[in-house]
């Protein structure tokens, strides 16, 4: 039996400088802007979302109750190497990663939100815009498990106006959106393939 995983007392540092970049970009986005303006900011918030994701991934791996204890350690140092405070109290430990998890996914979202702006003009004759991936909500799965709709890319060229897919309704698994729609055991939607848009188009 493992014992209780570790809390991670998060540093602020890197979330306040997630959420400053996060208010800069929405901003900025509110209101007319050349996309020169947006691209430097939507590059560092690139880069921060990156390093967040993967310590989110580690925060996951410590609440999971598969994971060896000998890898607990590799995690906890990795963790404390970030400047992340370690404690025995697993829900705090939930409670700090659903808040991580949640900031993640909501910086994800919008740098796929800015770069459909930018898609939507480079693309412009061709018809079609990334949007966020239905089957990992814009986060491109893990490192070493990257989404199977998007090859990790956390968002896909969607024919414009976008329409989410009939079958999954937009989710992307493989769990049809009305009980009438066909079945077939598969984990993504066997119409979309897992990207929760119809007319899809591979980048």
């Amino acid at each position: 039996m493992h014992e209780s995983p570790q809390i991670v007392d998060i540093s602020e540092g890197l979330d306040e400088l997630l959420e400053a970049h996060v208010r800069n970009l929405s901003e900025r986005f509110s209101r007319p802007y050349a996309i020169e303006e947006v691209e430097e900011e939507l590059s560092a918030l690139n880069d921060l979302v990156y390093t967040y994701k993967r310590r989110d991934e580690l925060l996951e791996k410590l609440l999971d109750t598969s994971t060896a204890e000998e890898k607990r350690k590799q995690i906890r140092a990795a963790l404390q190497a970030q400047r992340v405070k370690v404690a025995e109290n697993r829900a705090e430990l939930q409670r700090v990663h659903a808040r991580s998890h949640e900031l993640l996914q909501r910086s994800a979202l919008l740098v796929i939100k800015v770069q459909s702006q930018i898609s939507k003009l480079a693309h412009k004759y061709t018809g079609y815009a990334v949007e966020p991936c239905g089957l990992c909500k814009g986060l491109g799965g893990g490192r070493e498990e990257p989404c199977v709709a998007c090859n990790g890319k956390g968002s896909v060229l969607v024919h414009q106006p976008a329409i989410k897919c009939p079958r999954c309704g937009g989710h992307g698994d493989g769990t049809p959106a009305t009980k009438h729609s066909l079945m077939y055991s598969s984990n993504v939607c066997v119409v979309c393939r897992g990207t929760g848009w119809a007319l899809t188009k591979d980048a």
